[in-house]
């Protein structure tokens, strides 16, 4: 479990999500600490008091020798804690079926490794983690949104008492919540998917962590629990684009850039760095207080890479034709494609086509002989 411009995304890329298990891992060995002094046998047969007794060997690294001790050959002993098991039939160390059991390190290692075969759990009732579940100083205090990579959740940080949003990872297609409040793979299957989808969000995450931009939620912590992992962004205060736009149906142009030119400041610091949102649609554009737009759930996003398969995320309207399949060429022109979709229903009022049906028959009607050329000039509406 780990805490966390721009200089340092790039150094955090080449952190894999076992680079920073391994970063703090400490291993103890309790036999180490009685190497300074030798561990050394003591032969008493050839004392007085020792002749009608057996040799006796005696530990060093715990006591110190007698003085009239003759003989001493050095035996260092090691003992390794965390293999012993209760005493038994079976021989010391040794679990009750002859096997040696696993050091402490390597079942709590087990925990959070999907890769290991671990014993399928009962699932639960609900996916979604109950209110009032604690998350080290995090409280769960209801479910935001549920989408087909994770769940979001209002929380609080009860040590700070400040509001907080916790992304967990939990793909429903290739994992569920089981009954102690884990996730597990569905199947052995799912188990390489569920495994990568985890490191994944772990170094994302990471990277995510480092954009410093007003316009981007920032990402404060990020940590790995219940064999899954938690991703911890600011509480904005506000209201979505979508419950904005209600009470202003007819902004003028002037306000309408003023408003959204940010988000594509804001985008560019996230393209240049080589990632992409990939979710862009009004319930993820959050309007502060001051009027202020923010760009919310990085969930989804994805670094750029080529020759990579990348997960269909579709929010039907606003994602264009290469999200509908796996291998579709996403770059930034993914993003700009959704946000001009989501310019089009602002100046329209209406959701565009959806891009798979807009493939051999374009049936999207443009900007221009929608909108209210009163409010919006030729030139916006047809960058649109």
């Amino acid at each position: 479990m780990k805490e966390k411009g721009n200089p340092g995304a790039a150094a955090a890329q080449d952190v894999t999500a076992q680079d920073a298990r391994d970063m703090d891992k400490t291993v103890f060995d309790p036999g180490f600490a009685g190497r300074d002094r030798e561990s050394e046998t003591l032969d008493l047969s050839k004392t007085p008091e020792g002749r009608d007794r057996e040799a006796q060997t005696l530990d060093l690294g715990k006591s110190a020798p007698p003085a009239d001790a003759d003989t001493y050959a050095v035996e260092p002993t090691v003992l390794d804690l965390g293999s012993w098991a209760p005493a038994s039939d079976s021989e010391p160390g040794l679990s009750r079926d002859g096997t040696r059991a696993p050091s402490r390190a390597q079942i709590e290692a087990a925990a959070n490794e999907p890769h290991r075969a671990i014993k399928a759990k009962p699932a639960a009732v609900h996916t979604a983690l109950p209110i009032g579940f604690r998350l080290f100083e995090y409280r769960i205090d209801g479910v935001l949104g549920q989408g087909g990579f994770g769940i979001a959740y209002a929380a609080t940080d009860v040590n700070l008492n400040a509001k907080v949003v916790i992304k967990e990872y939990l793909p429903e297609d290739f994992a569920y919540r089981t009954t102690d409040d884990s996730v597990c793979a569905r199947n052995d299957e799912d188990q390489d998917f569920y495994q990568t989808g985890l490191d994944s969000f772990l170094v994302e995450a990471r990277t995510l962590a480092t954009f410093r931009h007003p316009n981007i939620v920032r990402v404060a912590r990020f940590f790995e629990a219940n064999r899954t992992a938690y991703m911890v962004l600011e509480y904005e205060r506000g209201q979505s684009l979508k419950a904005w736009r209600k009470k202003h149906e007819n902004v003028p142009e002037s306000e309408l850039v003023s408003l959204l030119a940010p988000l594509f400041n804001g985008l560019a610091v996230v393209h240049k760095a080589g990632y992409l949102h990939r979710d862009i649609k009004p319930d993820n554009i959050y309007v502060r207080a001051d009027g202020s737009p923010v760009l919310l759930d990085f969930g989804s996003a994805r670094r750029v890479q080529t020759n990579r398969e990348l997960t269909n995320i579709v929010s039907p309207g606003f994602a264009p034709f290469e999200q509908y399949h796996s291998q579709g060429k996403q770059g930034p022109w993914t993003d700009i494609y959704s946000m001009g979709a989501v310019l089009y229903w602002m100046v329209t009022g209406k959701k565009p086509v959806e891009a798979a049906s807009r493939v051999k028959t374009d049936t999207l009607l443009p900007a221009t002989s929608l909108a209210d050329v009163g409010y919006y000039g030729q030139a916006l509406l047809g960058a649109i």
